[in-house]
């Protein structure tokens, strides 16, 4: 009686071992990890009126497929405004022209299987914030002119900063995952991305905005 009760328990404890171990893999190991240039690059364009672009560029570093992803950025300030210098502000920064807010695209698979990364174009000048009174009177008229550049309001406040926002779902678990990273004025470079990896290729005088994106670099 003792043994098949020592047994009951050992299996009872291997089965908990078993489904903990599971579980920590697919949730610790096999699972989606995005991974962001460490820098902005910094392009000369001439579809904006302020005469560059920005972007950054990301990829699922991890091994599953993450998909419905959905892409922010905002900008924060700390002490703007002389009677909240310890505050924090935020504005959504556009990611397309128009001011539209969000990108969607339905999948990201890993980079190790498709070769593919993701390209973010941030449309400072067309954010409606950046226009309202709370903002200083040049910020908003370069921002009514679509002249105004993401220097101009990283060099806002007592600190300033950039956040990228990645949400997606894993394609396993079903799990909603959220990837972010922060840049400030020092992370902007002037120089297009390198084709195949997160780095820029810096140059002193700019790189050409190219006319169209290389087939494994999906430009949002």
């Amino acid at each position: 009686m003792g043994g098949l009760v020592a047994s009951q328990l050992a299996g009872f404890l291997l089965g908990i071992l078993t489904s903990f171990l599971s579980w920590w893999l697919l949730s610790r190991y096999l699972v989606p990890r995005v991974r962001f240039s460490p820098c902005i690059s910094k392009i000369p364009s001439e579809h904006d009126k302020s005469g560059w672009r920005y972007r950054v560029k990301f990829e699922n570093s991890g091994r599953r497929t993450i998909i419905d992803v959905e892409c922010l950025a905002t900008f924060r300030t700390k002490g703007r405004g002389p009677r909240h210098p310890r505050t924090w502000d935020e504005a959504m920064i556009p990611l397309g022209p128009g001011g539209v807010e969000s990108w969607r695209f339905p999948r990201l698979r890993p980079v190790r299987v498709s070769g593919m990364r993701q390209l973010l174009t941030l449309h400072t000048s067309h954010a409606p914030a950046f226009q309202e009174l709370t903002y200083p009177e040049g910020i908003r008229k370069k921002a009514q002119d679509g002249t105004l550049l993401l220097e101009d309001v990283l060099a806002l406040g007592t600190s300033a900063e950039l956040q990228v926002w990645v949400f997606g779902y894993d394609e396993v678990s079903g799990t909603r995952r959220l990837f972010t990273t922060v840049y400030h004025a020092t992370d902007i470079v002037e120089g297009s991305f390198d084709t195949g990896s997160l780095n820029i290729e810096k140059s002193a005088a700019g790189d050409a905005e190219p006319a169209q994106a290389s087939p494994r670099e999906l430009p949002f």
